[in-house]
């Protein structure tokens, strides 16, 4: 993964401001590579995985 890879979910994130909730990039290493708090790049294996995934952050009450 390259961080230009993530051009378009960056240019998406800057366009809906506090309405983007996370951009994934699907990729076929073994490993979540974070790019910053919403960006990730994420094994396409996940999809038939349960449990164990990017951590969750608490809702807003």
């Amino acid at each position: 993964m390259r961080p230009q890879d993530l051009r378009g979910l960056r240019q998406l994130q800057a366009a809906v401001g506090d309405k983007f909730v996370q951009g994934l990039v699907l990729h076929d290493h073994d490993r979540i590579t974070p790019f910053d708090e919403k960006l990730h790049a994420v094994p396409v294996s996940m999809l038939w995985e349960t449990g164990g995934g990017l951590p969750q952050k608490a809702a807003p009450p």
